[in-house]
C-alpha cells in the first residue's frame, strides 16, 4: 500500500501501513538549518519511499536517522527495522527487533501475521548461523592445538641445539633471554677470553711439565692448552656463523608461528563471545 503524507495546521497525517498512532514529540533533535518538523517529514518520506523501493540498506539508515531523535517511534519501525536486518543476514537484530514488536502489539495489528512469518524465518536462519560458528569454533581450536604441537617442537628444537651441543654445553648452555633475541655475545666473549688465556700460557710456556713436549711440538692430543686454544677458535667461529644463522632461523619460525597462534586465539575469543551472546543457546 502506498503511504501518503497530509499536513496542514501543524499535524499531518500517516498512513495506517508505516505510522499508525504515531504522536508528535515536545522535542525534536535537528541540525541547524531545518525546522524540527522538516527534517521529521524527511526522515519520514525517506523511510516510506526506500520501503516501497525495497532499498533495505536505506531503510535501515532511515530508521537510524529516525532513532537519533527525541521522538517516540510505533512499533511498526521495529517490523520493518527487522525486515531490514534480515535482508542483511543480521538475524540477532532482527529477532530483537520482533521481540520488541510484539511486545508493544496484539494479534490484530495489520503485520502481526506477516511477522510471525518473519520470526520464524530469522529463527530459523540464526540457528544455522550458530551452528556455522559452533563448527566453525571446533576447526578453528583444532588449528590452535596444532600451531602449538608445532611451536612447542621447534622451540625444544631450538634448545637442544642452543644448549646440548659444542661450544654452547661447555659454558652452561645459553638463557632464554639470549636464545629470544638472538644473542650470542657471552658465547663468543668467552671463546675470546678462552683463547687469549691459553696463548698467553702457551707464549709464556706455562704449561704443564707432562704436556711440556707436546705444547713444544704443536701436538694438540697431549697439550691441553693448545686444545683449549684452537676449540676457542672453532668455538668462536660456532658462535658467530653457522649457529647464529640457525638462530636467526628457528627465531623466524617461531615468530610466524605465535603469530598464526594468537590469530587462531583472537579468532576463538570473536566466535566463543558470539555464542555466548547473540548465538547463546536457547536465547530465542
Amino acid at each position: 500500500m502506498k503511504m501518503v503524507f497530509f499536513k496542514g495546521m501543524k499535524t499531518f497525517a500517516v498512513s495506517a501501513v508505516l505510522l499508525l498512532g504515531f504522536v508528535w514529540p515536545p522535542v525534536v533533535k535537528a541540525n541547524v538549518f531545518l525546522p524540527p518538523e522538516v527534517e521529521l517529514d524527511l526522515a519520514l518520506r525517506k523511510l516510506e519511499t526506500s520501503i516501497e523501493k525495497g532499498e533495505w540498506s536505506q531503510v535501515q539508515k532511515a530508521i537510524l536517522r529516525l532513532e537519533g531523535m527525541d521522538i517516540k517511534l510505533p512499533p511498526i519501525i521495529e517490523f520493518y527495522k527487522a525486515k531490514a536486518e534480515l535482508k542483511d543476514a543480521a538475524t540477532y537484530t532482527a529477532l530483537e527487533a520482533l521481540e520488541r514488536y510484539f511486545a508493544q502489539v496484539d494479534n490484530t495489528h495489520s503485520k502481526y501475521q506477516e511477522a510471525l512469518d518473519l520470526y520464524s524465518k530469522a529463527k530459523t536462519f540464526w540457528e544455522q548461523f550458530r551452528e556455522v560458528h559452533v563448527n566453525g569454533l571446533r576447526s578453528i581450536r583444532q588449528e590452535l592445538q596444532r600451531f602449538e604441537r608445532e611451536l612447542e617442537a621447534v622451540t625444544n628444537e631450538r634448545y637442544i641445539f642452543l644448549n646440548k651441543h659444542e661450544p654452547f654445553d661447555t659454558i652452561g648452555g645459553t638463557t632464554w633471554e639470549e636464545m629470544e633475541t638472538g644473542n650470542l655475545n657471552r658465547c663468543v666473549r668467552i671463546m675470546n677470553q678462552r683463547y687469549h688465556e691459553a696463548n698467553t700460557k702457551l707464549a709464556a710456556k706455562q704449561y704443564p711439565k707432562s704436556e711440556k713436549k707436546a705444547c713444544k711440538k704443536g701436538w694438540e692430543s697431549g697439550c691441553t692448552l693448545l686444545r683449549q686454544k684452537n676449540f676457542a677458535v672453532y668455538g668462536h667461529q660456532l658462535c658467530t656463523g653457522e649457529y647464529k644463522s640457525h638462530l636467526i632461523k628457528y627465531n623466524q619460525k617461531i615468530k610466524e608461528l605465535r603469530a598464526q597462534k594468537a590469530k587462531r586465539e583472537e579468532a576463538i575469543q570473536e566466535i566463543a563471545d558470539k555464542l555466548a551472546n547473540e548465538y547463546k543457546e536457547g536465547r530465542f
